[in-house]
């Protein structure tokens, strides 16, 4: 018999953290299904038994709940009152005001693997041009040497950045996966990830792009 208790009156969403690891790597696994199938449709959910079983592949509510369970205890999903909706306007309309939030300067790029820009706040036309085909280029290099750091360095970031001397970074690019796409989010100044803008961003992305 399962030892946890389902709280089915609270509607379930993914944290910050949350969010990116779902989207930082191409991996796949019952946690990080999970949390995607969180960002299904435009309003929070809440779980029940059946839910979880069929969103995590598990054949009893045990494994599900123990699924559950350890990505509360990590932080990547967090229970609410109340419903959260997303924003009625397009992704295209929605852009603008959420990027400009994800750091101190403003100034951040959203490209796709092709390099081309999604969206560009902040950068001059040129600058957002140059800086989508980099991104691009950054998201080849990732696919092809991130296993250096995961593997063999034992470290769990997968960002890269433009870093000075004093060991600053001014310039970051975070690879996104959603489904079959891989983005690049390109941030000038102190990124602000921990925010539920991010989550807000990330799930518009599945929306459009991720095959449930």
């Amino acid at each position: 018999m399962s030892h946890f208790e389902l709280d089915t009156s609270l509607y379930v969403i993914p944290s910050p953290a949350g969010a990116y690891f779902s989207a930082a790597s191409p991996e796949q696994s019952k946690i990080k299904n999970l949390i995607i199938h969180l960002m299904r449709g435009r309003k929070s959910v809440r779980l029940d038994s059946e839910k979880l079983k069929k969103w995590t592949s598990s054949n009893s509510d045990d494994n599900a709940f123990k699924i559950l369970y350890q990505a509360q205890k990590e932080q990547w999903i967090q229970g609410v009152e109340d419903m959260i909706n997303l924003p009625d306007q397009s992704l295209e309309n929605t852009l603008p005001n959420l990027l400009s939030t994800l750091t101190t300067t403003g100034n951040v790029l959203l490209a796709d693997n092709e390099g081309l820009s999604v969206h560009a706040v902040g950068f001059s036309a040129n600058a957002a041009e140059e800086l989508a085909a980099l991104s691009a280029d950054i998201g080849l290099l990732h696919e092809r040497h991130h296993s250096v750091w995961q593997s063999h360095l034992d470290l769990s970031t997968s960002a890269w950045g433009v870093i000075d001397a004093a060991g600053n970074t001014h310039l970051g690019f975070w690879p996104l996966y959603i489904g079959q796409q891989r983005f690049v989010l390109c941030i000038e100044g102190i990124p602000r990830l921990n925010s539920p803008n991010l989550v807000t961003l990330i799930w518009l992305l599945n929306n459009r792009y991720q095959a449930f």
